[in-house]
């Protein structure tokens, strides 16, 4: 059975993200069971590494920061090691927010999150299903139906990578994939098949 490290940053809803693993035949492991003075070099090293989150962008890196989470997670993204980032944590992987001004996040890519645009059809947060298209790579993924909350999103996915993209009040990127990273503005977890699937291929 394959284990998977979740990073607990005190921001994200982890027990959908391992059922839905439990359905994948795959063993998280909490960040709050390994020791502390381990759980930097654990994260550079375990197979799989999951960083979810739910909530806002200076309460996320707090978590990280105040742990001494991020160098590590940085460094796994930099050695290409299998990362995923669900919501929040793919907000994370950029140097700032809109959202927390002064917060700088971890900046693996550069840009910032901005907040999607305030309309009369398209009430904030963005709690719904919403259609997401593949562009530019993900062969063979179909366009699909996943699920979102939130209120802030990445425009320009980063260079060099495939992704998908969506609409709500405007086109926005709805997840990317490079190398051995899978980052997903929408919850997978929450996602039905299409969720499954791409957890699936992230773990094969």
């Amino acid at each position: 059975m394959k284990e998977i490290l979740l990073i607990e940053t005190g921001v994200a809803n982890i027990a959908s993200v391992t059922a839905a693993f439990s359905r994948l035949k795959a063993k998280i492991v909490l960040s709050s069971s390994v020791p502390e003075s381990e759980l930097p070099e654990n994260i550079i090293n375990a197979d799989y590494v999951v960083l979810p989150g739910v909530g806002s962008f200076a309460a996320g890196m707090a978590g990280l920061r105040n742990r001494g989470l991020d160098a590590a997670i940085i460094q796994r993204a930099r050695f290409n090691r299998p990362l995923l980032t669900i919501c929040l944590g793919l907000q994370l992987l950029f140097e700032e927010s809109e959202e927390s001004p002064g917060t700088s996040g971890l900046g693996i890519f550069p840009g910032a999150i901005a907040r999607l645009p305030t309309l009369p059809s398209f009430p904030l947060p963005h709690l719904s299903w919403s259609r997401v298209r593949p562009h530019l790579g993900f062969e063979g993924v179909p366009e699909s139906w996943a699920y979102f909350a939130h209120s802030y999103a990445v425009k320009a996915a980063p260079q060099g990578s495939e992704y998908l993209v969506t609409e709500y009040g405007e086109e926005f990127i709805a997840g990317f994939r490079l190398k051995t990273l899978l980052a997903c503005q929408f919850h997978p977890e929450l996602s039905g098949r299409f969720g499954l699937s791409l957890l699936r291929e992230w773990i094969s």
